[in-house]
């Protein structure tokens, strides 16, 4: 497996360096620090420009050399990886350039590499990168518990196949969680389909079934799981839904599958998937095909 890290020295990279150091990866797992050099100054080619340049990258590769050492505990051979230009571009870049099968990094940065993970560059390697992309908010601590949002999209089998190729630990509990989208507002219903309240319910449980359906074919995926698998029905807003069963069950990881619009041959990310990013207040890996 080959994971790529995206660090600038700053505290949330650090959260996210350690958490992948815990992370449950297997033995043969090669790992590569990207730190990306940049300035928001215009490029011009002056003498103080090359200094600000030079310094910028110096400070790039104090920091992928930092970030390195946390992990060599686990992985003596890591290999860094400074580049320059626009973070955004540069993360998802290098990501496909080297076929990763996981991105990771922190959900912010303000640290000393010029605002390296100012506003919107984690969502951007989210939507853009073309693999799984673990985004890491909070405390890092050990996964115990974690939650997979499925709905038997291809994107949600991704997230499961994601899962299922780490070595969880022993005792690492696996909720997996389908939400049933509420009917229309109450009294709509009546003023447009004109369908008596029986077969409404029927319909209700036939989409009930067919979740227990979709669970059963998830938990069978993650039958080697250390632990039994447990299954969640909910009703409501799907991303409302994940993130409060995430915060109610104190789960330490979420993972669900990036599921939008196809532009180019890739899928970007959902609404669902965004919100679930914005305010689950924990590690959230949006899993999707290479």
């Amino acid at each position: 497996m080959r994971v790529l890290l995206a660090s600038d020295g700053s505290s949330n990279s650090r959260r996210a360096t350690r958490w992948l150091r815990d992370f449950a990866l297997p033995a043969d797992t090669r790992v590569s620090v990207l730190t990306v050099a940049t300035l928001t100054e215009p490029s011009r080619d002056s003498q103080t420009m090359r200094e600000l340049r030079e310094r910028a990258v110096a400070e790039a590769h104090q920091a992928a050399e930092r970030t390195a050492k946390i992990l060599s505990g686990r992985w003596p051979a890591v290999d860094t990886l400074v580049t320059q230009g626009d973070p955004q571009v540069e993360i998802v870049r290098v990501a496909e350039d080297r076929r990763v099968d996981m991105t990771v990094l922190g959900a912010r940065g303000l640290g000393p590499m010029k605002r390296f993970f100012v506003g919107s560059t984690s969502l951007a390697v989210a939507r853009y990168a073309p693999s799984p992309v673990a985004i890491v908010r909070g405390r890092p601590r050990p996964v115990r518990h974690v939650l997979v949002s499925v709905d038997g999209s291809e994107g949600s089998r991704a997230a499961l196949r994601f899962l299922s190729s780490f070595e969880l630990l022993r005792g690492t509990r696996v909720s997996l969680l389908h939400v049933l989208q509420r009917p229309d507002v109450p009294g709509l219903r009546r003023r447009v389909t004109p369908r008596p309240d029986r077969e409404h319910d029927e319909d209700r449980r036939k989409q009930r079934a067919d979740a227990e359906t979709v669970l059963a074919d998830a938990a069978a995926v993650l039958a080697d799981a250390p632990s039994p698998v447990e299954r969640l029905v909910v009703e409501g807003d799907p991303a409302q839904e994940i993130v409060r069963i995430a915060r109610r069950r104190d789960v330490d990881l979420v993972v669900l599958g990036a599921r939008g619009l196809r532009t180019l041959g890739r899928l970007l990310l959902g609404s669902v998937s965004e919100t679930v990013l914005h305010h689950a207040g924990r590690p959230v890996v949006i899993a999707r095909e290479r």
